[in-house]
């Protein structure tokens, strides 16, 4: 079968050698005429719709919504639009847009084992409970793999849309979908740990320090706004890698009980992520905001790092700057108090209050060692030359001597951990921290080295 081809306005048919010179520009625009036609015709339809119900002189404004935040959004939006409009009817348009389909849904995931089917495509026709003649239509569109809609809102001259976006957004903040739940900067839900305050080691002063100025704190909230005092508090917990800090802020979290955001490198990499942070704490308030290891989100001493991070400015506004902090409380965790920038660490309204956690002494590293070995079950006393032993250990190696003290009894098929498989556990360990830390028994605690 003879073929044609077709180069750069010329056709040549293939096989009788015979080339004729033909202007294809003129097809062209043809073709570019009917594509438009048939856009402007499916767009006629939809806005022909729009027109019947609002009347020619019609205005429209866009909006968008990221991704992460639609599923939230969606949910309060349907729940605002029922509560203070007359939905007069909810579709779609096919893909062509000429034609009428139903409303596109999903089975959104709104948080740990929380469930909804949520329109996320289609076109509400609305009416004003209270003034009948006021409408307006709302197009609801995903336009992105991430789910980011884009919101277009049809609308009469009588119709405030100023005034009903910030109708909408007053009732979001006040239904808000996270207040009372535990998440990231990204509204993704977070599961702690079920630990509690006897799973975190704390002496009397350090547990006073946490009830006053979190669990108090969080209680005498009007006392305070009643006196016209600070209503939002900043705890630094300071002290080398291993010693509890992660887990008393998980401690804290749970016995709180209400809002939570974790903030941590891993969802904070540009300037204005930490203003986003605090804008939505305040929205959820009472909230705890945890940051982990504050010295690695530009908490450092910018006179020894030689210029400010970019980060830090906006923490010293977000903490004690424009704005206000009501009902938000600060707890931030580091390795290298003494690092940190004056500005950030030594400044009362940012962090008010500096809790260490240091190396554990004797008694407390018995007590941990004993709680450990209770859980795995031991058929043995520790000796004074066992708690001599680990001077110098974390909490975290203490747990590690016990997990590989009860991993040793397992292969041995032991029924509890004995004092060979604790002894054994002991040695290989105090091996690993030498290989690690060579000089980690001549610097004792070395809590100087910490702030």
């Amino acid at each position: 079968m003879e073929r044609m081809l077709k180069i750069a306005g010329e056709t040549t048919l293939m096989g009788k050698g015979i080339k004729l010179n033909v202007d294809m520009e003129p097809i062209y625009t043809l073709i570019d005429d009917y594509m438009e036609k048939v856009k402007e015709s499916n767009n006629d339809f939809i806005h022909k719709k729009v027109e019947d119900f609002l009347g020619e002189n019609y205005e429209s404004e866009h909006t968008y919504i990221d991704g992460y935040k639609a599923p939230f959004y969606l949910d309060i939006f349907e729940r605002f639009l029922r509560e203070k409009y007359r939905i007069e009817s909810l579709m779609d348009y096919s893909y062509r847009r000429n034609c009428e389909v139903p409303p596109s849904k999903k089975q959104f995931d709104l948080g740990i084992n929380e469930e909804k089917s949520l329109v996320y495509r289609g076109i509400y026709f609305i009416e004003d409970l209270n003034n009948p003649s006021c409408r307006f239509v709302v197009w609801i569109t995903p336009c992105g793999d991430d789910l980011t809609l884009e919101i277009e809102i049809f609308y009469e001259n009588n119709f405030d849309y100023l005034q009903f976006i910030e109708g909408y957004q007053t009732y979001f903040n006040e239904n808000h979908p996270l207040a009372g739940k535990i998440i990231d900067q990204s509204w993704t839900r977070i599961k702690t740990k079920n630990v509690g305050w006897g799973d975190v080691v704390l002496d009397e002063a350090q547990r006073k320090v946490i009830d006053r100025n979190i669990m108090k704190f969080i209680e005498n909230l009007p006392n305070y706004r009643e006196s016209g005092l600070p209503t939002s508090r900043g705890i630094l917990i300071t002290g080398p890698p291993g010693t509890g800090k992660t887990l008393c802020c998980e401690v804290i979290v749970n016995e709180v009980g209400g809002s939570a955001i974790y903030v941590s490198t891993d969802n904070i990499s540009q300037v204005g992520d930490i203003k986003k942070v605090y804008s939505l704490a305040r929205k959820m308030a009472p909230c705890l905001v945890i940051v982990e290891d504050i010295d690695t989100l530009g908490g450092l001493d910018r006179t020894t790092r030689g210029g400010e991070h970019p980060l830090l400015g906006e923490f010293l506004n977000c903490l004690a700057g424009m704005g206000d902090n009501d009902g938000v409380i600060t707890v931030a965790t580091t390795n290298y108090a003494h690092h940190l920038d004056a500005a950030l660490a030594d400044r009362p309204g940012r962090f008010d209050v500096r809790l260490d956690f240091d190396l554990p002494n004797s008694e407390l590293r018995e007590h941990i060692m004993k709680k450990y070995l209770s859980d795995v079950g031991s058929g043995f006393k520790l000796t004074k030359e066992h708690i001599k032993k680990t001077d110098g250990l974390s909490g975290a190696y203490l747990k590690e001597i016990v997990m590989t003290s009860y991993m040793i009894a397992l292969e041995s098929d032991a029924e509890r951990v004995q004092i060979e498989h604790f002894d054994t556990a002991m040695d290989e360990v105090l091996r690993i921290k030498n290989k690690n830390n060579p000089s980690f028994k001549k610097q004792g605690s070395r809590s100087e080295l910490y702030g």
